[in-house]
């Protein structure tokens, strides 16, 4: 024990016993008996029924679960207090902040010789290609979507490629089944085109400039146009201007 945990003044302070019961029926007496400085667990005595024999615990000992934390045994419980309480006071037994020290460099020492096992070092190396790839397709995944923003939409292109206005477009067999799926297309966007137009029709802030306010006024202006072409082409798509004009 170094020379600074030896005279460490708590050592020489008056200690506590409390017994608990946490794995123990109802009736049985307590077997583990927490030792306390100032309320700070030091020690813990415990009875073992595989060694028959009560084992004297330092702070971080966890009901016989860490050998490398029973600092000593006796046959008698009454012993075992004593043995633990001499521990305490002549330095044996390592405060509270040596016992956790020592439980944290024990956890790294087991991580490091994990990390060296042949079946670890494969799953980490899977886990990070499996990080890169994704890393990967993310980015793709933003590059499309930027490139697909700053495209006309798909729409309006075949808008201004087919005229959408003519019955004969639609007794092609390749357009006529095309046409159901064109229609559920064109509602999808009648609707998002009409969310995004009622958001810009919300008051604008207060402070808003004068630049802020007539870019405003034209980002409506914009959405309006948009909308109502496209309810243009989702009328054409869903035969009423066609049938209207082929009556005509």
């Amino acid at each position: 024990m170094a020379d600074d945990e030896a005279v460490d003044p708590r050592r020489s302070r008056p200690v506590q016993v409390r017994w608990v019961d946490l794995y123990y029926p109802p009736g049985r007496a307590p077997k583990i008996g927490r030792i306390s400085i100032d309320g700070v667990v030091w020690a813990s005595v415990e009875w073992s029924e595989q060694r028959q024999a009560w084992c004297i615990e330092d702070a971080e000992g966890a009901c016989l679960a860490h050998r490398a934390h029973i600092r000593g045994q006796e046959a008698s419980k009454k012993a075992a207090l004593a043995l633990a309480k001499a521990m305490i006071a002549d330095g044996r037994m390592p405060s509270p902040e040596q016992a956790e020290a020592l439980r944290l460099a024990e956890i790294a020492e087991r991580r490091a010789k994990l990390d060296k096992q042949p079946s670890v070092i494969r799953r980490r190396q899977e886990r990070e290609e499996r990080h890169k790839r994704e890393e990967e397709h993310s980015k793709q995944r933003s590059d499309a979507n930027w490139e697909e923003r700053n495209q006309v939409p798909l729409w309006e292109s075949l808008a201004e490629a087919f005229d959408f206005s003519d019955p004969d477009l639609w007794k092609s067999n390749s357009f006529g089944s095309l046409r159901p799926r064109l229609v559920i297309w064109m509602r999808h966007v009648v609707a998002k085109l009409q969310g995004e137009l009622d958001y810009a029709l919300k008051p604008p802030r207060r402070s808003l400039t004068d630049a802020g306010k007539a870019w405003h006024k034209q980002a409506i202006e914009e959405r309006e146009a948009k909308l109502a072409r496209a309810r243009e082409i989702l009328g054409w798509l869903e035969g009423d201007q066609v049938q209207s004009q082929a009556a005509e």
